[in-house]
């Protein structure tokens, strides 16, 4: 299992869900991007300055979040200082 350092925590993100047409014509390939993401935490870092729990979701910047694939797994993980703020 992957363990996140230097203060990074993984995180699992929530299925996306199809969204129905909305008659607007999008090229192909388009995704469109929200301005913020949120996340459940699986681990985090032990130089983390907060206490994190395994469940809490995040909120954070959609550009901040660093995905790549480690044994065939996905990994998606992100920065504690650019957490900004969480829910139990």
């Amino acid at each position: 299992m992957f363990k996140p350092t230097n203060r990074n925590v993984l995180v699992t993100l929530p299925k996306k869900k199809e969204d129905g047409d909305s008659g607007v014509l999008l090229p192909d390939g388009f995704q469109k991007k929200a301005e913020f993401q949120v996340a459940e935490v699986v681990s985090y870092a032990s130089d983390c300055k907060v206490v994190w729990r395994k469940g809490n979701y995040i909120v954070f910047p959609s550009n901040m979040l660093q995905q790549f694939s480690v044994q065939d797994s996905q990994i998606s993980i992100i920065s504690e200082n650019y957490i900004l703020g969480y829910v139990n």
